[in-house]
């Protein structure tokens, strides 16, 4: 194992901040994304495999047509639309879920299954976004932030200060 001063460096960053609603202060650890995150549920969960839908439409540079929501419009048309839009909830839950999972007495009511079927997975990704978004009344700003948060903890690198050694 890699060590820096005789300290294993796999450790994992994190940050705490305070998310405000109404009188409450809700202290969250933040951390970075798990580095197993998409093979634990894209490949051996089968929650996040990519939507089957027919090709989307590409702009000149290479980037996706998406509609007023964001998400990539299909030759599908709205069943198209509404498979992305599932499957981005789905992510954004349990994205969310694995950042937060240091968060001192944060809970959530939603249950992740027992076992290793697809079906359940979707069902708890599914019901996870609603306890989210719908009960838990988290805005996608915030959401958005803390996801960036998280990302921005991948990677702890000083460039500038790194540049200034050359």
């Amino acid at each position: 194992m890699p060590t820096f001063e005789n300290k294993p460096i796999n450790q994992v960053n994190k940050k705490t901040t305070i998310m405000r609603r109404g009188d409450m202060e809700i202290p969250l650890t933040i951390v970075a994304m798990s580095t197993d995150f998409m093979l634990r549920y894209r490949d051996k969960l089968g929650v996040l495999a990519r939507p089957k839908v027919s090709q989307t439409y590409v702009r000149e540079d290479g980037k996706l047509v998406r509609d007023e929501l964001g998400q990539p419009i299909t030759k599908d048309g709205p069943e198209g639309a509404a498979l992305w839009r599932e499957w981005n909830e789905k992510y954004t839950a349990l994205a969310l879920v694995d950042v937060l999972r240091e968060s001192p007495g944060l809970a959530w009511d939603t249950k992740a299954p027992e076992s290793e079927d697809t079906q359940e997975w979707n069902a708890y990704a599914t019901a996870l976004h609603k306890e989210i978004v719908v009960d838990g009344g988290f805005t996608q700003k915030e959401i958005d932030t803390i996801l960036k948060m998280a990302d921005d903890l991948e990677c702890q690198i000083d460039v500038d200060k790194a540049l200034d050694s050359f």
